[in-house]
């Protein structure tokens, strides 16, 4: 959970290498894209068509548009009880048997999805056929902003006004479903623990999902068989860069930003 450009992608990444955890990238696209991976890579695109191919009931799945009616930062109506009841029994069916097609394939005991919004981890938490674990990424507003503002990559670029708007929005949702999910089975994360700590956060990670973690080579991170993220699907293998961010001097813009976002600063301060 978190907000676009808090570092999902990365902390699936780290995740994905534990012996007994499968990254899969996020699974929301799995039905706006009909099962499509949008990735070069062959044995990306032939893992995930075992996947399709188990998935004998995939037509009818592709044929609802969950995204938009239920999961997306807009699908407010639904979250607030008036939503399609046959729509919602659909979305918990399919959703199941998703995460069974790519759990059989895959071989791993936890599936790790990072699809970001706040109203997917509600609907799954509904969910009485899944056992669903919730790690919520925070990422210093300055960084994310700017990174909003990057041109010539595969996201649309935000203005520093569009940008800090959706920010403070999301940011509001995803913690007021962060207290709706059940206690035991969530977590907060700052971003830059992933990044000094990680070791901490898969101990973390461990006591939330009851599944034991193992040692991970930050150096030599493995990307798997992303299905869908950012750019970084298209590399086999990345390592994480610790203390990597250095500091060039607030600049006014950064201080507007962090009186902005100041409580949600307050709210998630780092724990390394």
């Amino acid at each position: 959970m978190g907000a676009g450009r808090s570092g999902s992608t990365i902390a699936g990444i780290l995740l994905g290498n534990m012996d007994k955890y499968f990254f899969s990238g996020e699974l929301h696209l799995w039905n706006m894209t009909k099962g499509e991976t949008f990735n070069e890579r062959s044995d990306v695109i032939e893992f995930w068509k075992k996947v399709s191919d188990a998935f004998l009931d995939k037509e009818n799945y592709f044929k609802y548009d969950f995204n938009k009616r239920l999961e997306f930062h807009t699908a407010i109506p639904a979250f607030i009880g008036l939503g399609n009841k046959k729509l919602i029994e659909k979305f918990h069916e399919q959703s199941q048997k998703l995460f069974a097609a790519v759990k059989a394939e895959s071989g791993k005991e936890v599936i790790i999805d990072s699809s970001h919004y706040a109203l997917r981890a509600y609907w799954l938490n509904k969910n009485k056929q899944l056992d669903v674990s919730y790690i919520y990424i925070y990422k210093d507003p300055v960084d994310v902003i700017k990174s909003f503002s990057k041109k010539n990559i595969e996201h649309v670029p935000k203005n520093f006004f569009s940008a800090n708007i959706y920010l403070v929005g999301i940011t509001i949702l995803v913690s007021i479903v962060y207290t709706l999910l059940p206690k035991g089975k969530k977590i907060k994360v700052h971003y830059e623990e992933i990044i000094n700590c990680p070791e901490k956060v898969l101990q973390r990670v461990e006591k939330i999902t009851g599944v034991p973690a193992s040692k991970v080579d930050t150096n030599q991170l493995k990307t798997g068989y992303i299905f869908r993220s950012n750019r970084i699907r298209h590399l086999e293998q990345i390592s994480l860069k610790r203390d990597a961010k250095v500091d060039q001097g607030k600049k006014f813009s950064d201080f507007i930003i962090n009186i902005i976002h100041w409580p949600f600063l307050a709210m998630h301060r780092k724990k390394c």
